[in-house]
C-alpha cells in the first residue's frame, strides 16, 4: 500500500513506532504516513493493546483517512488477527459511522464477487474461490473455510456487514445505490472488486463518504496506514 501511494507520487513515510507531529515535521512535505505492524499474528487481546495506542496516535495527527492493511486473501481468525478486532478498536477510536472494507485487488488476481473472495495461488495458476484454494483452505494458522467475506468476517465482530456489489457499482447511478446501501445503517459496507474500473469507483465513493470535518496536520492531506483493505476514518 505504502508502495502504492509512493507510485502515485505522494511523499510517504513508513514509521516503526506511532509518530508524533514532530516526527512528522522532520520530513518535509509529507503526505502519507504508516506504521508497520505484526497484527496479524496477534490474538485478540494483544492486537487493541498493539493497535490502540496507533489509531490514538492517527487521531491526534487528524489525517483524511486512515486504513489498516489486510492481505487479499483475507486471512484471519475470531482468535488470531482478527480483522474484525481491529475494525471494532479503530472505530471505537475514531468514531466511524461506518467502516469501508476493500478486499479485492485485480492486479494480483484477487477478486470479490458478490461477497466472495477468489484468488489465485501464483500469477499463471487458476483462480480459485477462496474456501477451495490450494493454500489458504490449509493454511496452518487462520485456514479459510468460508469464502464468503460477510460470513467470515461476522465471526469476528457484531457489526452488521452490507455489501456493495458489482451490479451496484456497474450501474449508471452507482452513487445513489451506495447512499441507499449507508442508510441501511451497516456499521461495515464491504465492496466488490471485479475490474480496475470497479476500484476507481471504491475510491471516489470511500473518498467522498469520508468524514470531511477532520482536520489534516499543518493544513497536510495525510493518509495514515497502520500494516497488519479497512478505512476506518
Amino acid at each position: 500500500m505504502m508502495e502504492s501511494l509512493t507510485f502515485a507520487g505522494l511523499r510517504t513515510i513508513l514509521f516503526l513506532e506511532p509518530p508524533t507531529e514532530e516526527d512528522i515535521a522532520a520530513f518535509e512535505d509529507v503526505e502519507a504516513i504508516g506504521v508497520a505492524g505484526r497484527t496479524r499474528s496477534l490474538g485478540t487481546g494483544a492486537m487493541e493493546a498493539e493497535l490502540a495506542p496507533v489509531f490514538e496516535a492517527f487521531n491526534r495527527l487528524g489525517p483524511s483517512l486512515v486504513h489498516y492493511k489486510t492481505c487479499s486473501t483475507f486471512d484471519s481468525a475470531p482468535d488470531v488477527g482478527s480483522i474484525g478486532r481491529a475494525i471494532d478498536t479503530g472505530a471505537g477510536v475514531f468514531g466511524s459511522p461506518y467502516v469501508p472494507l476493500v478486499v479485492g485487488a485485480p492486479a494480483l488476481r484477487r477478486y470479490c464477487v458478490f461477497g466472495n473472495l477468489f484468488a489465485s495461488s501464483g500469477l499463471d495458476s487458476d483462480v480459485y474461490r477462496l474456501d477451495r484454494h490450494p493454500t489458504m483452505q490449509r493454511h496452518q494458522v487462520t485456514p479459510m473455510d468460508e469464502a464468503d467475506v460477510r460470513v467470515h468476517l461476522g465471526r469476528q465482530t457484531d457489526k452488521t456487514i452490507a455489501l456493495m456489489n458489482t451490479v451496484a457499482l456497474r450501474s449508471s447511478d452507482y452513487s445513489a445505490e451506495f447512499s441507499g446501501v449507508r442508510e441501511a445503517g451497516a456499521g461495515v459496507v464491504l465492496f466488490d472488486t471485479v475490474s480496475d474500473e470497479e476500484l476507481a469507483r471504491v475510491g471516489e465513493l470511500v473518498w467522498e463518504s469520508r468524514e470531511k470535518g477532520r482536520t489534516a496536520i499543518r493544513g497536510r492531506l495525510v493518509r495514515a496506514r497502520v500494516c497488519s483493505g479497512c478505512v476506518l476514518a
